[in-house]
């Protein structure tokens, strides 16, 4: 039961390390760069504002499923550890 509970330990700590970086406080995602651009209007970077609105969308993705992969590793080791004192 000791392993049960160090691995519900290890993955809180991954899931609040996780949490920390992808949960929140998160960065701004917006997709619009402005409202007098057009979609093909290259912006300072190189791209477009449409290859700009596509990685942004790709980041909030990103983003989101990493908080949700936090979560679960949270739940999932307060659960392990649950376990590990209720059948201790």
């Amino acid at each position: 039961m000791e392993v049960i509970e160090i691995i519900g330990l290890v993955l809180n700590m991954g899931g609040t390390a996780l949490a920390f970086w992808f949960g929140f406080p998160q960065p701004d995602l917006s997709e619009d760069v402005s409202l007098g651009l057009e979609i093909n209007t290259p912006i300072g970077n190189g791209l477009t504002v449409k290859d700009h609105a596509k990685n942004q969308r790709g980041r909030k993705k990103l983003q989101k499923n990493l908080s949700y992969c936090a979560l679960g590793l949270i739940f999932s080791g307060f659960l392990l550890q649950l376990v590990a004192i209720i059948f201790h």
